[in-house]
């Protein structure tokens, strides 16, 4: 490539044909232009007095004026802003935007801004604020520092229209002033005002009142205690842990100890949450959402929060007794309380664990605490095959097996039936043949997303609901968080 590209130089003002790679390696560098093999190079250019003109000659062009046409500092605009490059960027980040370590060294767009500046606006350091001029405006966080001069403002350039906004974007400041001899255009220079941004309050709807949604709420609300947030949660417990629900079944943990949110903390928070209340629609156009009770509620931002289901095969029959899911404390209290009526002192209980997943281990510990008999069934050749590898599985396996808990794999529940005399004996056969008496059998097997919803609206979606980096959908007030 770079022996083609001297050729494509040959007979022109900057002639390198004479180059190679060898001569670089055995010379050194050489300064342009290099005409043969055996040419040294030019130290000097226009020693001959020949240039790259028509006649051959110099030609100066000399401005009539030379007054500085930019825009001076006012009482509307009082800040000069420049602008310029970022060390691990370059111009508008089409490549090394798209490189993870060198957005490392400053991932966004900020404003340098000096401290006496700061102090005048009332800003602090990671502040939003609002630069504007008569072209128009940016919103971007503020870094103070001394690096600035007094009465001047710092902004990079390399950001431009990103996911539909432009707040970070330097030419929306620039004027469009040139010099009238050369034609450069006045882009490092202008005038602004810098103001601290805030924003009009707004109501936020969040659907689910899972780990994502508690998380959400209170990040947000470290930022902003102004809005409104409304909670909609289809359970009548909202806000618990739902990783440690075997705990609660086997006693080892209260249902207090569960909960996320604890008494007192959705008035510290400042939410109106509905407990048992479903939202059956969404109107994206006209911004409302209808609960199951048929109330409308508007929204300015709306974040979908539904998280995810136990996945049941079709013949699980989960009306019948003895079958059970574990996703909710529905499903916990159930389970205990199943359990307890079966008469059975523990040691003589026996659980049917479908799915060596991490719901289907931590249950099947928390129940062998209890000295209940396990046995998990496992579809696979190994436990928790889409996380770990294969030695690692295999003691996983061992570890499991040294607890007394018994495990099939490459299997599968064929058949499910009840005792006709007792109920809450249940015979299982296995795909294999083998056949397993027991009291409960847990399906564990995983999770389908919540996202039924969304369909039948404009919001889009595949497998689950379609986001982008900020969790955004497709309709630019509507979120997605979680599963």
């Amino acid at each position: 490539i770079f022996d083609e590209h001297c050729q494509l130089t040959k007979n022109t003002n900057i002639d390198i044909s004479g180059l190679s790679y060898d001569r670089l390696i055995d010379e050194g560098s050489m300064q342009w232009p290099v005409l043969n093999s055996t040419h040294k190079g030019t130290p000097r250019l226009f020693t001959d007095r020949k240039f790259a003109t028509p006649s051959g000659k110099v030609n100066f062009n000399i401005p009539n004026n030379t007054e500085n046409q930019s825009a001076k500092p006012s009482s509307e605009y009082p800040y000069i802003l420049t602008n310029g490059r970022i060390r691990d960027q370059w111009h508008t980040r089409t490549k090394t935007g798209k490189v993870n370590r060198l957005n490392t060294h400053i991932p966004s767009p900020f404003l340098e801004l000096h401290p006496s500046d700061a102090i005048d606006l009332r800003l602090k350091d990671e502040d939003i604020a609002v630069i504007s001029n008569q072209y128009g405006e940016v919103r971007v966080k503020v870094t103070i520092t001394e690096n600035i001069k007094k009465g001047v403002v710092f902004l990079p350039i390399h950001w431009g229209k990103i996911l539909g906004s432009d707040f970070g974007r330097a030419n929306n400041l620039t004027s469009n002033l040139i010099d009238p001899v050369s034609k450069e255009p006045d882009y490092k220079y202008t005038v602004v005002s810098v103001k601290k941004f805030k924003k009009e309050k707004q109501k936020i709807c969040i659907i689910g009142a899972g780990a994502a949604a508690y998380r959400f709420i209170q990040t947000y609300r470290n930022h902003n205690t102004e809005d409104e947030i409304e909670v909609f949660s289809g359970e009548k417990h909202p806000f618990y842990n739902r990783v440690l629900l075997p705990e609660y079944v086997s006693e080892e943990l209260s249902w207090s100890q569960l909960l996320k949110m604890k008494e007192g903390e959705v008035e510290k928070l400042n939410i109106n949450l509905h407990s048992n209340t479903k939202i059956d629609k969404i109107n994206n156009t006209e911004k409302y959402i209808i609960d199951d009770k048929g109330k409308k509620h508007i929204f300015n931002k709306l974040i979908i929060a539904t998280g995810s289901r136990s996945f049941v095969p079709n013949d699980a029959y989960l009306h019948l007794p003895g079958r059970f899911t574990m996703r909710n404390k529905d499903d916990a209290d159930r389970l205990r309380g199943y359990l307890e009526s079966t008469g059975l002192p523990t040691n003589k209980q026996h659980t049917v664990i479908i799915g060596g997943g991490l719901l289907g281990l931590e249950l099947a510990a928390s129940l062998k605490k209890k000295d209940i008999n396990i046995t998990i069934i496992q579809r696979a050749s190994r436990l928790m095959e889409r996380q770990l590898d294969r030695v690692a599985s295999k003691l996983l396996a061992e570890n499991v097996q040294e607890k007394g808990i018994q495990i099939y794999f490459n299997n599968e529940v064929n058949t499910v039936f009840e005792d006709e005399n007792n109920d809450k004996n249940l015979s299982i056969t296995l795909k294999t043949g083998k056949v397993l008496n027991a009291n409960a059998i847990v399906y564990a097997i995983g999770t389908a997303p919540n996202f039924e919803i969304v369909k039948g609206s404009d919001i889009k979606y595949k497998r689950g609901i379609i986001v982008n980096q900020y969790l955004q959908t497709n309709i630019p007030d509507i979120f997605a968080l979680g599963e």
